[in-house]
This record gives structure tokens, C-alpha cells and sequence, in this order.
């Protein structure tokens, strides 16, 4: 739904303006029209292809095709692209909703290879090994991360309800998951009071987000799904606000959140639903803070709903709540005074405020880069969860997005930041079974993978703040760039 913006006076009106010209400057607003058109014509050609593969995959079966008589469709988008908050290098997430009788591996095997000789496809990469079964793409220089999921026809012919919780009864997580994603997005949608002010505000929230080191899913910080969540609960409670206003509210009310109190934007009333390999997928209120884990949970709106920012840790649940408190601060002197938005955007510099990192560096054949380097990044996960339950360790905190050397053979290269409670000779002596117990069980995936040993080279050091001159030098003069 969108409404006319109302602005409380003329300085609310101005400080808005200034927002909305800050956020043009920073490129959060690519030409919308060609960004759109480009995503469509993907859309487009991936939904004529799955309909195709689909009706190749029930050819001789008389009852299957049937049942999929009536079905006009099985790609659907999800994120930036619903939401009309593209960025120029946003990524476009789809879900491919088959029926049930398409299983996991007819979607990594065979419908990968009818996308693959697809000219417009440059690169290819089923994924097994995360939250969602996942085909990664390059599709006319878009990276396109199309999930699968498939759940009984009934729910796709018609004959059943999709938003009916009882779709879940006998799939599995990674499926499951996949699904929530579409009925989440479609719910956001639905919830929405004033689609303009919240695209402008989410805009500048994930800005925000990514200044500060705070967006990633991959590494176990918050994603987008968190970020938004986080903005529609403040349109919600402030329908009427400016965009200035907004991010005003969004910082002074999370600053003072009670955390483990569950962010939520939609209620539910009803049972749960047993899910196969998920024990009780819903996420009761009571459960949460029951749990010990969900130290930032934040619910999608949709049934069964989970906590999007299950990875937070200690670490990074204290360094967002500072940061929300200091933007709060600047954007009070914003409002109160016309302030400039920059100070709110300032990049979070990241090696200044740490001594010691962790640094991984992977390298492989290009065959199994995107493969290798998903690996190691669920692995960093694992890692930096067990390094948090260590007392020697006052706070750690990965940089969201690692840095490539194509200096020599081409490697990507991720930096974890420490605090250790006291500066002592125990750096890195403490930090080793961890760095061993990383080393191994990465390179056990790989091999379960399918990734061959011999043709990754991972590498892990403890390394002091001035040894990072010894870094490919592509990437420490990154670091140089960002201090």
C-alpha cells in the first residue's frame, strides 16, 4: 500500500530530501527501470525453462502430467526485487516451488544442466551443503541464487491452499525452509503501511548495515530478511512517518530493545505443525526466550515462523546494540538540527579497531571455487560459534565481505577480528585446537563434497595486525583503502 508522505513540518520535509539525495549519491538507486527490466527478462526465461523441464520430467507418466495440468507457473521472486529496493550489484533470490514428485537431486542434477545451456548463463553451481538446497548462477552478469522446494501438487494445482501451515507435514528442513521464504515475502508485502517510506527507509538501513560491518548471511550476521523485519516493525508502529522519522524511531527504539524479546510483525494464532527432520518448526514466543541461543530473535511473519538472525552471537548482538545507540545520538542531532546524513553512514573501520585476526585463505580450481569458498564460509560460521563460548575471548567479529587476490594463483581471503580479555603471550597459543578443529572439518567437507584435496589450498594464521603486510599486496592495499 502506498500513501501520500506527510511530514510533521518543513525541517522533517527538508532533513527527508536530504536522506532520499545521500542515498542517491551512495548508488542505492540504480536506474530502477533498466535494473527491473534486466531481473524480469531473467525471470522470464527461468520460468519458461523450469515449465519445460517440469513438463520433460512427467512425460511418461499419464497421472503426473494431470496433476500438473492448470500449474502457469513454478519460479517466483523473493527479496530486493519484491520489495523494489534493487541496489546496481543486488543479487536476484528466487525459489523454484515444484511438486513433490521433483526430488532434491532432479533439481541439483538435471534441472542444472538444462540451465546450464542456457547462453545467457555464464556460470553454475548447485550447493547442497546450506539452510536451503541452492542453484548459484551468473546469469547475464546477475548473480542469481534460485532455493528449491516442493511440497505436494495439491498446494500448486489449486486443489489445496499454499498459506494451509498443513503444506509442511511431510517435508523436509531444507525444503521447508525454502518455502518460508516465499510465504515470509509475501507477507511483508501485506503488512506494509506505506510502501514508499519503507522503501527509502530500508534502503537506508541496509546501508547502514553494510557500513558498519553488520550484512551478512553467510557469515552469521544478520541478511536482509533480519534488516527488513527490523524496518517493517518501526513502519508499523509509525505509519504515518517520514523517512527521516523512521530511521529516527528504528535507532531509538532498538537501542533500548529488551533483548532476547522477540522482534515480531505479524501474530500467530494456532497449532504447531510437526515437520519431518525439524522436530516443531514454529518458533513460540515462550521457546525463545526460553532459548539460550536466540539471543536476537527476530520472527518471520509467516507460518512456521523461525528466528531469521538464529546466527547472531554475543559478539555481534553487543557491537549492533553500540551501534544502534551511537546512531541514535547522530540521528537525533540529524532531526533536531538538519543535520548532514553522512555521519550516520561513516564506515566501520574495521581493522583499526582490532590487533589480532584470524585469517583464512582458500584457493582452489575455478571448477570448484564457488563450491570451496561456500564451504569455508559455513565453517567460519561453526568456528566463530565455538570460539564465542571460550573465556579468554572478549569479542570477535568477521568481516562481512572477504577480499580476492588475483595476484599469483587467485584466493579469497577472510579476516576475523579479536579481542582477547587480556593482551598476553597466550595469542595465538589459545586460539590453536580451535584453528586445527577449522582446518579439518573443512577440508572433511570438501572431500564430501566432491571437492578433490589436491586442488584446494587452505590456510590458516594468527596473525598481528602488522603481519598483514605480508598479505598478497591486491589486498592488503584493500585493507590500507578501508582503515
Amino acid at each position: 500500500m502506498s500513501r501520500e508522505i506527510k511530514y510533521e513540518h518543513e525541517r522533517d520535509r527538508q532533513t527527508s530530501e536530504n536522506l532520499e539525495d545521500f542515498l542517491s549519491n551512495k548508488e542505492c538507486y540504480q536506474s530502477i527501470d533498466e535494473s527491473r527490466l534486466i531481473r524480469s527478462t531473467i525471470i522470464d526465461e527461468i520460468k519458461c525453462l523450469a515449465k519445460e523441464w517440469i513438463m520433460e520430467m512427467v512425460e511418461d507418466n499419464e497421472e503426473r502430467k494431470s496433476k500438473i495440468n492448470g500449474i502457469t507457473q513454478y519460479i517466483y521472486p523473493l527479496g530486493s526485487y519484491v520489495l523494489e529496493v534493487m541496489e546496481k550489484d543486488s543479487n536476484l533470490d528466487l525459489v523454484f516451488i515444484a511438486p513433490s514428485f521433483i526430488s532434491i537431486d532432479d533439481f541439483l542434477n538435471s534441472f542444472a544442466k538444462k540451465l546450464e545451456q542456457c547462453p545467457n548463463v555464464k556460470e553454475i553451481h548447485p550447493i547442497e551443503i546450506a539452510r536451503n538446497i541452492t542453484i548459484k548462477a551468473l546469469y547475464i552478469d546477475v548473480e542469481v541464487g534460485l532455493t528449491f522446494t516442493n511440497p505436494d501438487v495439491s498446494y500448486l494445482n489449486g486443489e489445496n491452499d499454499i498459506y494451509q501451515p498443513n503444506i509442511y507435514g511431510n517435508m523436509d528442513s531444507r525444503t521447508a525452509f525454502s518455502l518460508n521464504g516465499y510465504h515470509t515475502i509475501q507477507d511483508i508485502l501485506k503488512i506494509i503501511p506505506n510502501r514508499q517510506t519503507f522503501q527509502i527507509a530500508l534502503r537506508a538501513i541496509k546501508l547502514w548495515a553494510k557500513q558498519k560491518g553488520f550484512y551478512s548471511r553467510r557469515l552469521g550476521i544478520m541478511g536482509g530478511t533480519s534488516w527488513t523485519i527490523l524496518v517493517v516493525y518501526i513502519c508499523q508502529r509509525f505509519p504515518r512517518a517520514s523517512p527521516s522519522q523512521l530511521i529516527y524511531q528504528f535507532f531509538n527504539i532498538y537501542r533500548e530493545w529488551s533483548w532476547p524479546k522477540p522482534v515480531e510483525i505479524k501474530q500467530f494464532i494456532g497449532k504447531n505443525v510437526y515437520v519431518k527432520n525439524l522436530k516443531i518448526f514454529d518458533f513460540g514466543v515462550s521457546r525463545l526466550v526460553r532459548d539460550k541461543n536466540a539471543l536476537m530473535p527476530i520472527l518471520t511473519p509467516s507460518f512456521p515462523r523461525n528466528n531469521s538472525a538464529f546466527r547472531i552471537t554475543r559478539s555481534t548482538k553487543s557491537l549492533i546494540v553500540e551501534e544502534f545507540q551511537k546512531g541514535f545520538t547522530i540521528c537525533k542531532e540529524i532531526v533536531d538540527r538538519n543535520g548532514d546524513w553522512t555521519a550516520l553512514f561513516e564506515p566501520y573501520r574495521f581493522f583499526d579497531k582490532y590487533e589480532q585476526f584470524i585469517v583464512i585463505t582458500g584457493n582452489t580450481i575455478e571448477n570448484y571455487r564457488s563450491k570451496t569458498y561456500s564451504v569455508i564460509e559455513s565453517k567460519i560460521r561453526v568456528l566463530t560459534r565455538d570460539l564465542e563460548k571460550e573465556d579468554f575471548l572478549k569479542t570477535l567479529q568477521v568481516l562481512p565481505n572477504p577480499f580476492d587476490s588475483t595476484i599469483d594463483d587467485e584466493c579469497r581471503i577472510w579476516f576475523i577480528g579479536i579481542k582477547m580479555e587480556e593482551l598476553e603471550d597466550n595469542f595465538p597459543t589459545d586460539l590453536l585446537p580451535h584453528v586445527d578443529m577449522f582446518e579439518n572439518t573443512t577440508l572433511a567437507k570438501l572431500d564430501e563434497v566432491g571437492v578433490e584435496r589436491a586442488d584446494v589450498d587452505l590456510k590458516v594464521s594468527c596473525s598481528e595486525r602488522k603481519e598483514l603486510r605480508s598479505l598478497p599486496k591486491d589486498v592488503y592495499d584493500k585493507i590500507i583503502a578501508v582503515e
